[in-house]
């Protein structure tokens, strides 16, 4: 297995375990506004598969770095969404969904950032 198919299989499984966590907290939550945290949790793994299939023409260092932003994002994500899963808020339980998708489009807009200049060469 290349690189690349490991990190699809990594992203894929942390959008899958995310939304299962997501599903798990929100029992209760309207369905609309489940709707919309559905999207907004799955936009980094999107964004990071949509690289996976646009980075397959490049070098391998824009591959490793992609992967590692894929580790990043995924294992930040599942452990962020498990802690407040198992504890959640009382105040505010929906900060957390909110607030690690912005913060795991960080590394993806540093690596895409990073990887124009390299494309034009």
């Amino acid at each position: 297995m290349n690189i690349s198919k490991a990190g699809v299989v990594i992203a894929v499984c942390g959008l899958l375990i995310s939304l299962g966590l997501l599903f798990f907290s929100a029992r209760n939550t309207p369905f609309i506004v489940l709707v919309f945290f559905i999207g907004w949790v799955a936009l980094p793994f999107v964004i990071l598969l949509f690289c996976y299939l646009y980075f397959a023409r490049w070098s391998d260092a824009m591959g490793r770095a992609l992967v590692i932003a894929t580790l990043f994002v995924t294992v930040g994500s599942i452990v962020t969404y498990l802690i407040f899963t198992v504890w959640p808020l009382s105040s505010t339980p929906a900060r957390p969904w909110l607030i690690v998708p912005a913060i795991s489009l960080i590394p993806i807009i540093a690596l895409l950032l990073a990887a124009y200049p390299s494309r034009k060469s």
